[in-house]
C-alpha cells in the first residue's frame, strides 16, 4: 500500500477546514445542553400526538400564571425528552421571557395527582404559524434537561409554566386548544400549587411529545479540525506500517 503524500495530507486538511468555516458561517442551529453535552437539535421522533391546534377557530389557557396541564397515554414503553407545543400572545411583542418549566403527573381519578417529574426546558425551534385574531400564534418544541422513563397504557398528565422568573405574574401566553378529541379534559393549577386543580375545559390542548434522543452532539470548528487532524495521523501511521517490508533472515 502506498504511503500518503505531504500534498494530499494538505488537501485533506485543506478540505477538512472549508468544511469547519462552512459550519461555523451558516445559520446557527439550535441547541440544548444535557449532562454536560451541548447537542444540535433535529427534533426527536413523536411519540405521542395530541393533535394541533387552528388559529382560525381556537382558543386556550393562560400558562404563565397558571399551570396547564392535559392528559395522555402511551401506546409503549419509552422516555419521553421534549414536546412541541402550540400557544399564543395576545399582547404585540410578545411577553414570554423564554422560560419553560414542564411537568409529568400520575393520574388522581381524571386529575392531575403524584408529580413524576419536573425541569426544565430549552428550545430547540419556535416558528410563528398565524396572526388569526390579532394575536401571535407560535408552535414551539423544546428539549428536556433530562429524559423520562414512562410507562405503556398509563394515563399521565403533561403540565407547563410558560415563564422562567417562577413568581407566576400573568404575561398573557396561552396553551392553545387542539382539535383532537383525546380525552377531552384539560386542568390548570393558579401559582403553580397543585393543590387546587380545576377543570377549566371539555377540550384537548395542542402538543407533541417527543422521544430521545432530540439532537445530536454538537461539535465546533476547532473540535471538527482537531478530530480530521487525528484520524489524518491515524491514516499515515497505517499507510507507513503497511508500506515497511518485512526481514528478510
Amino acid at each position: 500500500m502506498r504511503s500518503v503524500g505531504i500534498g494530499e495530507a494538505f488537501v485533506f486538511l485543506s478540505t477538512l477546514a472549508g468544511l469547519a468555516q462552512a459550519q461555523a458561517s451558516a445559520p446557527p442551529a439550535f441547541t440544548h445542553t444535557a449532562d454536560g453535552v451541548v447537542y444540535t437539535d433535529f427534533g426527536g421522533p413523536v411519540v405521542y400526538d395530541n393533535g394541533t391546534t387552528d388559529p382560525n377557530v381556537d382558543s386556550g389557557n393562560e400558562m404563565s400564571e397558571w399551570v396547564q396541564a392535559d392528559d395522555f397515554e402511551l401506546t409503549g414503553a419509552t422516555s419521553i425528552g421534549g414536546a412541541e407545543v402550540d400557544w399564543f400572545d395576545i399582547n404585540t411583542g410578545n411577553q414570554w421571557d423564554g422560560g419553560i418549566e414542564w411537568f409529568l403527573f400520575t393520574d388522581a381519578g381524571g386529575s392531575p395527582g403524584a408529580l413524576v417529574d419536573t425541569g426544565t426546558g430549552s428550545v430547540t425551534n419556535s416558528s410563528l404559524i398565524s396572526n388569526a385574531n390579532g394575536w401571535d400564534w407560535f408552535t414551539t418544541s423544546f428539549a428536556f434537561d433530562h429524559s423520562v422513563p414512562l410507562a405503556a397504557n398509563t394515563r399521565y398528565w403533561f403540565g407547563l409554566h410558560w415563564a422562567g422568573d417562577h413568581d407566576f405574574t400573568r404575561d398573557d401566553v396561552y396553551f392553545a386548544y387542539s382539535q383532537e378529541t383525546h380525552f377531552n379534559t384539560s386542568q390548570e393549577s393558579d401559582l403553580g400549587t397543585f393543590d387546587n386543580w380545576v377543570d377549566v375545559t371539555a377540550r384537548d390542548r395542542g402538543f407533541r411529545l417527543l422521544t430521545v434522543p432530540v439532537g445530536v452532539p454538537a461539535m465546533s470548528k476547532s473540535g471538527l479540525f482537531v478530530l480530521g487532524a487525528g484520524l489524518l495521523v491515524a491514516l499515515l501511521l497505517v499507510t507507513r506500517k503497511a508500506g515497511t517490508a518485512a526481514p528478510t533472515a
